[in-house]
């Protein structure tokens, strides 16, 4: 059953894999950027890592393979840019070097230690609530500004992202997680999905009443 598993997501991995290679080519590659099947290739990566588990390789191929996947992750930040379709086969540098990364930076290894480092592990605490921060924070900015900002505007920015994470990582992530000496706000798997299922109609709601109201366009009809 756990082959059948892991064959059967590898094939959708890879339909998906050929499917996003067609969508930018013959559909558009922003339809295919917000699309799930154009996409679900990557998540299929992330999901080969937890079935398959590499047997026992020699330290030093694991020193290279963790570093290569280091490396691979960092050069995409800068060699990836708007003139590539995205995704595609370019994709593969970060996907990639996150596969290689959680398979064989395995404890021991000089990758290992590098994201060990006390500084790496605090911004992967707040990795996901950045992300959720980095493109309000951005696109804000760029409305009260009526252009793009700076380099230097930009990085503080970033910083301001990572600060609005913290807080919301201490104040907002922290208090559903059990923590020493406290339950978690939400014990149950049931009460999760319950927040979670308001959550979502609470945010559709509010993104219908937008659309149906043109964002306010009263507002910003009688201020013109």
């Amino acid at each position: 059953r756990e082959r059948a598993l892991l064959w059967g997501v590898l094939l959708v991995t890879l339909g998906s894999f050929a499917f996003s290679e067609y969508a930018w080519r013959s559909i558009s590659a922003a339809q295919s950027f917000y699309f799930l099947p154009s996409r679900a290739w990557e998540l299929g990566a992330g999901a080969l890592c937890a079935l398959w588990r590499p047997s026992r390789l020699p330290m030093a191929l694991r020193q290279g393979l963790g570093l290569a996947g280091l490396a691979a992750i960092l050069l995409s930040v800068g060699a990836l840019s708007r003139a590539m379709p995205f995704p595609s086969a370019w994709a593969l540098l970060p996907v990639g070097g996150s596969v290689a990364v959680i398979l064989f930076a395995t404890q021991g290894t000089l990758a290992a230690r590098l994201l060990s480092l006390r500084v790496v592990v605090a911004v992967g605490l707040v990795s996901y609530s950045a992300y959720l921060w980095h493109h309000p924070v951005f696109v804000f900015a760029r409305l009260a500004l009526d252009a793009v900002p700076g380099p230097t505007l930009m990085l503080g920015l970033s910083l301001l992202s990572l600060a609005l994470a913290a807080l919301s990582w201490r104040f907002v992530e922290q208090p559903f997680r059990a923590r020493s000496g406290r339950a978690p706000w939400l014990p149950r798997r049931a009460q999760v999905f319950g927040a979670s299922l308001a959550g979502i109609a609470a945010f559709g709601a509010f993104g219908l009443w937008g659309y149906l109201t043109e964002g306010r366009a009263d507002l910003w009809l009688r201020s013109a």
